[in-house]
């Protein structure tokens, strides 16, 4: 992995006409984190990680010609002998 302050981010997001950067495979409580002045999104889709995390899940969707940014987070129900794990999503976030 690649460690870079808001600086990076911020430079990247000039250069490139970016408002904000999306990055994942960072394991995070919420299933989401903003950073780095809102201009980083860290998403994390497997909710209660390795089966001992207890953390949320979360996934963004972009909606309608302004991208308009729904964060909706979930958590993984335990398996159970008569089937697999069913997801239940708690909260929506919808981001400006």
């Amino acid at each position: 992995g690649h460690f870079f302050g808001k600086d990076v981010t911020a430079g990247f997001c000039r250069h490139n006409n970016l408002h904000l950067v999306i990055r994942s495979h960072e394991c995070v409580q919420d299933g989401f984190e903003f950073t780095h002045k809102t201009q980083l999104l860290t998403l994390f889709s497997a909710s209660n990680y390795c089966g001992d995390t207890d953390n949320m899940g979360a996934f963004v969707v972009f909606k309608s010609a302004d991208m308009q940014a729904n964060i909706e987070q979930f958590m993984a129900s335990q398996p159970t002998s008569t089937g697999p794990s069913k997801l239940a999503r708690t909260h929506k976030a919808v981001i400006a």
